[in-house]
């Protein structure tokens, strides 16, 4: 069907966005700290924003993921089921054992920083990807595999891991459910009528809902520290200890991403895709989902928040990491061929 199929979009579509998002979360912390602290019935009413605004986010975020077919090249299941296995099999290990080690007695930050570190990101990996001259043919394809796996294991964890922090499993599935069905509904109708659109328009419309998610993240972050102000600042050591709990975990799946690329014999390009999948996460569909199905457990949804100030800093640090050894390799070739002439 047409209406699943990707929408033409221009060849960079997180790139515009990459720089921008970090600046306008971390303006939207302090604006909407400010306000709350100053203000708390202004806060209040930043935060009543909050429920329209989770519905227009997901419906970008369904909007904005490519539905590609897997690229017929050689090794490219091979590639997205390591992907696969460290974003959803080791991701979980780690995550867990480092919440309960770093963060004990504190089971809404716990569930909020396991939920952050449980989603592969499904959209300016792949720019950061093509910025370290990684695969994003098949990086393309991971997107709407890591989307359809997160979505489809949500309730899961929210269930085996919200107990507790005193959550109503069965009733926040429910919730969830009903905030994820209309949101679905509205992105197919509107991915329909992007189709249905000329060429140029429709590589104008498919964009918009990609740069709009920024700004939606930033007015709902700060609504919620806008609200709720005075209970997150009562817990500023914990959120602390949060991007310390982000820090090693980035470390530690960089480390097996390293590791599982050269056990593989993976090929620069797809070892870089393999190091950017599992270095970013999901934020805001997290953030999105959180606010939907616990939107009386604030301190689950600022855990994901710090969480991601430690991320675009670290995507930072990989794609440095990476261009090096892809210099370290092209300055490699020229010495081996001079070496192999001299002694034949």
């Amino acid at each position: 069907m047409r209406v699943l199929m990707p929408a033409q979009r221009p060849a960079h579509p997180a790139g515009a966005r990459l720089w921008a998002t970090p600046a306008i979360v971390g303006g939207a912390i302090l604006v909407g700290s400010v306000i709350g602290g100053a203000s708390p019935a202004s806060g209040d009413a930043m935060g009543s924003v909050v429920d329209p605004l989770v519905i227009t986010l997901v419906v970008a975020l369904f909007v904005d993921v490519p539905l590609r077919r897997l690229p017929r090249t050689t090794g490219a299941w091979k590639v997205i089921g390591i992907a696969w296995s460290l974003n959803f099999l080791l991701a979980p290990l780690v995550a867990f054992l480092l919440t309960r080690v770093a963060l004990p007695g504190h089971p809404a930050v716990q569930l909020g920083v396991m939920l952050y570190f449980l989603a592969p990101c499904t959209d300016w990996f792949l720019a950061f990807t093509r910025l370290s001259d990684g695969d994003t043919a098949v990086g393309a394809t991971l997107l709407p595999i890591n989307m359809v796996t997160q979505l489809l294991l949500f309730p899961v964890w929210i269930t085996v891991l919200g107990g507790n922090a005193g959550i109503d499993a069965v009733g926040t599935v429910g919730t969830l459910l009903q905030w994820f069905v209309l949101p679905a509904a509205i992105a197919v109708v509107i991915r329909l009528g992007i189709s249905l659109l000329p060429d140029g328009a429709r590589a104008r419309a498919a964009a918009l809902p990609g740069r709009a998610v920024p700004w939606i993240v930033g007015a709902m972050v700060a609504g919620l520290f806008a609200s709720h102000i005075a209970l997150l600042l009562a817990n500023l050591p914990v959120f602390v200890a949060v991007l310390g709990c982000a820090v090693v975990f980035f470390a530690v799946v960089f480390i097996a991403a390293e590791w599982a690329s050269r056990l593989a014999a993976l090929p620069y390009p797809r070892s870089a895709l393999l190091a950017m999948t599992t270095a970013a996460r999901n934020a805001p569909l997290m953030i999105g989902l959180t606010s939907a199905a616990l939107p009386h457990q604030p301190l689950v949804t600022t855990a994901i928040v710090v969480g991601m100030l430690v991320e675009f800093p670290h995507l930072l640090a990989v794609r440095h990491l990476l261009l090096r050894r892809r210099r370290g390799q092209h300055a490699e070739r020229p010495l081996r061929g001079a070496t192999a002439w001299g002694h034949p």
